[in-house]
C-alpha cells in the first residue's frame, strides 16, 4: 500500500450492536471518510441479491439492481471528493467503512445457515455452488462473495452486543416499519455469519491469510480487533482509545461528542437511527460485573426467546476473543 493512499478500515456488525453511535464516533474525524452500510444496497437490491425481502419490481426501481458487493466495496476504496462530508479536506486519511458481516455472504451458505428463512430461500436451480459448509470445521477458504484480494485491503475489525439486547431491539424496530421490513425473521441478526468472517480473517492457514494479495493489500491486526457493546458503552473514552490504538489511527477528544441532528447518510433507513441521530456522545450505562452484559438486565419476551438462544453461542464464541475489554 502507498504512504499516499488513505488507509481503508472496516468494522463488521450486526444489526442493533450500537455500531451507528460508533460510526458517528468516526464521523466526526475531519482525516476520515464514513460510509454507512453500503453493501447492503446489492445485498438487498441486486439482480443478485442473497436476501429476497424484496420482489423485482422494487429492486428494480431502487436504483441498485446492476449493483453487487465487489462493485461497492471497489467504490469505497476509490473514494471522491462529493464522498465526504460538507466541509472536509480531500483526499481523506483514512476510508471508514461499518456494515453488516452478513451482507458479505452468497445465498446458497445463507440458506444453508438459515434453512427455515423466509429471506433466504434455496438458490434457483443451478445458481447454486453445491458445495456443503461444516460449521465445526475450521474456516479456510474464502466464505464471501467478494475476492480476497479486495478484502485484503481493508483493515478488519468487529462489534458485537449481546442477543438480548440486540434481538428485542431489532424485533421492536421491524414492528414499528423503522427497518424497511414488513416482517421479522430472525435469520436476520447477523452472529453466525460474523463468526465465520471472524474465524476465516483470524485462521493463519486460510486463504485470508496465506494468499498475498496485491500491491494495495494492507496489514492485519491479528487477532483482528474486537470490541463488545457493553464495554463502548461503559467505559466510552477507553473503549474508542483502544479502538484506534488496535487499529492504527491517532485517537481525537473531538470522537467522543458530536451535535445531534440528522445525517444525510442514514436516511435511507428512515427512522432505524434515529437514537443515534438524536445522540451527542456514547451513552454512558453501569458497567456489569459480566463481560458482554449491560445493565438493566433485559427480559426476553416468549416469541424472542429461540432467536436469542440461538444466537448466543455465536455471540458468546466472540465474545471470547474480544481484544478490547473494560479497564
Amino acid at each position: 500500500m502507498s504512504s499516499q493512499q488513505p488507509l481503508p478500515i472496516v468494522i463488521w456488525v450486526h444489526p442493533r450492536s450500537c455500531s451507528t453511535a460508533f460510526e458517528r464516533s468516526l464521523m466526526q474525524r475531519p482525516d476520515t471518510v464514513v460510509f454507512h452500510e453500503p453493501i447492503g444496497d446489492p445485498f438487498y437490491l441486486g439482480k443478485e441479491r442473497p436476501c429476497r425481502r424484496f420482489d423485482d419490481e422494487h429492486a428494480k426501481a431502487s436504483g441498485n439492481y446492476d449493483l453487487t458487493v465487489t462493485q461497492v466495496l471497489e467504490k469505497v476504496l476509490n473514494p471522491i471528493q462529493e464522498d465526504m462530508s460538507k466541509g472536509k479536506p480531500f483526499p481523506p486519511k483514512y476510508i471508514f467503512l461499518k456494515d453488516m458481516g452478513q451482507c458479505l455472504f452468497p445465498a446458497d451458505l445463507l440458506h444453508q445457515l438459515h434453512p427455515n428463512s423466509k429471506v433466504f430461500p434455496a438458490p434457483a436451480t443451478g445458481s447454486s455452488s453445491g458445495k456443503k459448509f461444516d460449521p465445526n470445521a475450521p474456516v479456510i477458504e474464502n466464505p464471501t462473495t467478494v475476492p480476497t484480494n479486495i478484502l485484503k485491503r481493508f483493515r478488519h475489525s468487529f462489534l458485537i452486543r449481546t442477543p438480548e439486547k440486540s434481538i428485542p431491539s431489532y424485533w421492536k424496530c421491524v414492528q414499528e416499519g423503522a427497518s424497511g421490513w414488513t416482517f421479522w425473521d430472525e435469520a436476520d441478526a447477523g452472529y453466525i455469519e460474523l463468526k465465520i468472517l471472524y474465524d476465516w480473517i483470524s485462521n493463519p492457514n486460510s486463504t485470508f491469510n496465506t494468499e498475498s494479495g496485491d500491491e494495495l493489500a494492507v496489514q492485519q491486526p491479528q487477532p483482528p480487533p474486537l470490541l463488545d457493546a457493553s464495554t463502548l458503552l461503559a467505559h466510552p473514552d477507553h473503549a474508542i482509545k483502544s479502538y484506534c490504538e488496535a487499529i492504527g489511527i491517532p485517537f481525537s477528544p473531538e470522537m467522543l461528542t458530536w451535535d445531534s441532528g440528522p445525517v444525510n447518510e442514514w436516511a435511507k433507513w428512515g427512522g432505524y437511527h434515529d437514537a443515534a441521530q438524536n445522540s451527542t456522545g456514547f451513552k454512558k450505562e453501569t458497567a456489569s460485573a459480566t463481560p458482554g452484559e449491560e445493565k438493566p438486565k433485559a427480559k426476553i419476551a416468549d416469541h424472542l426467546k429461540s432467536a436469542v438462544e440461538a444466537t448466543t453461542p455465536p455471540y458468546q464464541y466472540l465474545l471470547s476473543k474480544a481484544t478490547i475489554k473494560a479497564p
